[in-house]
Parts: C-alpha cells; sequence; structure tokens
C-alpha cells in the first residue's frame, strides 16, 4: 500500500513539473511570436517608407560619388555579372549611419537591367577591429617597455612571441 501511494505521489508531482514546463513553453512561444509579429510590422512599416525612394537617399552623401561610378560601371557592361563586396556608409531611415558591407549583381527587372544588392550591416564587425587593434597596440606598448620577460607560447608549447629586445641585451 506504501509503495502505491509513494508511486502516485511521485507520478502526481512529475505530472505537475510537466505541467509547469508546458505552461513556460507555452509563454515562451506566445512571447517569440509577438516579437516576431512586431519585426514584420516594423519591417512592413519600413518597406513602406522606402518603396519609391532614389536609392542614394539610403547612401551616406560621402559615398555618393562613388555609388554613383560602380553602378554606371556595373550597368553599363550589357552583361548581367556579380559585383564584388564593397564597404560604405549606409543612411537608416531615422537618419542614422551605418557602416555596411553590400553585394550587387546585375539581373533583368521588368525588361530593364537593374542591380539586385544584399546589404550587412558591419559596425559592430568594424568596431571589434577597432578595439582588437587598440588592444593589441596597448599589449605592444606594454612589452616594449616592460622590464621583465615574457613570452607567449602556441598550444605545442613553442615560444611565439617574446618582450625581450636584443638591443636591451636580453636575448
Amino acid at each position: 500500500h506504501r509503495e502505491a501511494e509513494e508511486a502516485i505521489a511521485g507520478a502526481t508531482m512529475r505530472g505537475q513539473v510537466a505541467g509547469e514546463q508546458a505552461a513556460s513553453a507555452v509563454a515562451e512561444s506566445e512571447n517569440e511570436l509577438a516579437r516576431q509579429k512586431a519585426e514584420l510590422e516594423s519591417r512592413a512599416k519600413s518597406e513602406e517608407e522606402i518603396i519609391g525612394r532614389e536609392s542614394l537617399e539610403l547612401i551616406h552623401p560621402d559615398d555618393h560619388e562613388r555609388a554613383r561610378r560602380r553602378r554606371a560601371a556595373a550597368l553599363g557592361t550589357g552583361e548581367a555579372s556579380m559585383i564584388g563586396a564593397v564597404d560604405m556608409r549606409r543612411v537608416r531611415i531615422d537618419g542614422t549611419s551605418f557602416l555596411s558591407s553590400n553585394f550587387a549583381t546585375v539581373i533583368e527587372w521588368e525588361g530593364r537591367r537593374a542591380m539586385l544588392v544584399s546589404i550587412i550591416d558591419i559596425t559592430e564587425f568594424k568596431n571589434a577591429q577597432v578595439a582588437l587593434a587598440e588592444s593589441e597596440q596597448r599589449f605592444r606598448d606594454f612589452a616594449q617597455s616592460a622590464a621583465d620577460r615574457f613570452w607567449e607560447t602556441d598550444e605545442t608549447h613553442r615560444i611565439v612571441f617574446t618582450s625581450a629586445h636584443r638591443d636591451r641585451g636580453l636575448v
């Protein structure tokens, strides 16, 4: 009789836990659906604001001439082609600027040559590159001015860097 009660209590507890997990999963799904709906509504609003604009309005003024030259060169070739990636500054609908990497392909659209452009926001990537370069420079400055010798090894324990300098007689 006791074993049956323990089994029932265990099953009840497992059922409660499963119910709580299911409720949590439903709540998470509802939150995700609401987030996706808001994102789609935002995109639709953004698309409405973009349609009909001259493409140069979405390029930073300092990059207009370069964009004009690339577009003229690409569309003037007379053949469909992939245009290499180019980094440039873009302007969002709200007027803020961002760095982008742009990939373009010349296509035929409604009987005319056009460019299909993929734009990737690379602002965070570029900021990370700058931060890394600054960090590396601080490390080099420290290594060159350190009174003690230190070194770096790779995964096979080979020395790949040392702070010692020949001109200080430390080697």
